[in-house]
Formats: structure tokens, sequence, C-alpha cells
């Protein structure tokens, strides 16, 4: 079960094979060692209490993990069948009755092509539109730049998400304020089965999990 065990005389027996009995209920007790014959040698200390303290609680330790493995092929498993119609379904069912608000017109007239056109940030958006298309024009492009930044990260793991995840459900226990965003994403991911494999692994290891 992980234990090493060792008192001084033992070097007398090296590489002869022994009978080792010892109480499974305490695997740190001292174990007795017999000889093939069934003759008493002596008691050897638990040298190195690297395992369980009893054959249950390495048992146990076991189911727990083929639990999470189970859990763990189920998630992947999910993930692959679920698309990204039936995603963007779920987010929607994550706020009832909320309405999304009518996108604001920002342009009032359409803007022709330039046969090659420089950066936003380089150029005047056209001399021929007036100051408040152009200021419009320009808010886009702030826009889209900061959804760029919010996005999520393609490389990120099932255990990042499930810190990011761990970090919301602290800050909410401790008092602190969340988005609407976050809170919003916090529920849907809570209801998958990857964050419940990643939080019955996080329960036996505790934020050691995340190295």
């Amino acid at each position: 079960m992980g234990n090493e065990y060792w008192s001084d005389w033992m070097h007398e027996i090296a590489g002869q094979k022994v009978v080792l009995r010892f109480d499974p209920a305490d695997l740190h007790a001292p174990v007795h060692v017999y000889a093939a014959d069934n003759r008493y040698l002596g008691a050897a200390e638990c040298h190195q209490k690297a395992g369980f303290l009893s054959v249950e609680e390495a048992r146990s330790h076991n189911r727990a993990r083929k639990d999470w493995m189970k859990a763990e092929k189920k998630a992947l498993e999910a993930h692959r069948k679920l698309s990204a119609r039936e995603l963007g379904a779920l987010l929607d069912e994550t706020a009832p009755g909320e309405v999304m608000p009518a996108p604001e017109a920002k342009v009032v007239r359409m803007v022709q092509p330039h046969a090659k056109a420089p950066s936003p940030q380089s150029r005047d958006l056209s001399p021929d539109l007036s100051p408040e298309v152009k200021a419009a024009q320009a808010a886009l492009v702030v826009e889209f730049s900061a959804a760029k930044t919010v996005a999520p990260a393609s490389d990120e793991t099932a255990k990042d998400r499930f810190g990011r995840a761990l970090a919301l459900e602290r800050a909410i226990e401790a008092g602190g304020a969340i988005t609407d965003e976050q809170s919003r994403w916090l529920r849907v991911y809570q209801s998958t089965p990857e964050y419940r494999a990643e939080r019955m692994l996080w329960s036996d290891f505790g934020d050691a999990y995340f190295g």
C-alpha cells in the first residue's frame, strides 16, 4: 500500500522470500515477518509512512479515482457530442426571460469601399461623412477591439476552466462582486460534466491539484 518496513536484523534475510502478517486496519504498525516454512523471524517497523493508514482507506481512494476517471471520460464524450448550436441554446437557457436590447444603428449610410483600405487607426474613416458618423465608426472599432481582448484562449484546458470557476466561487463566498457575464458563464459551467469531474479531483487533492 505504499509504506516501507525495515529493521536492522533484516539484512540477514536479504534476497529471501518471506511472509508478512499485518493489521489491515493499521498499516503504520510493525509487520511480522515469517520464513517460508512459517518460522517467526521478527518484527519490522514502518520505516516510511508514505502510503495509506489502512486497506479500507486505500480501497476508498481507488474507488474515488475510478469514479473520477469515469466522469472524465463522460465529460470528454459530452464535449465531443455537444454542437455549437446546443452550446448557444444552453447559454440562452442560463438567462430566461432576459430580452437582448436591439442594436443601436451607428452608421447612417454606406461607405464606398476603397481600393486598398489602410488600418482604421492610420486614416480618416471617410472625408465625406459627418463628424457624428465618424465618431460612431470609431466607437465600433473600439468595441470590436475590446471584444477580441476578452475572448477566451483557444488552448484553455479543463483545469484552467475549473480554476477560473473556483476563483469566481471564492469571490462570491467572500462577498465580492462579479459581472453578469461571469455569473452566466459560471452557472453554465457548473452544470457540465467537466465541472463535476474537475471538482471531484480537486476535492481529493485540494489546491495542490493545480500544481
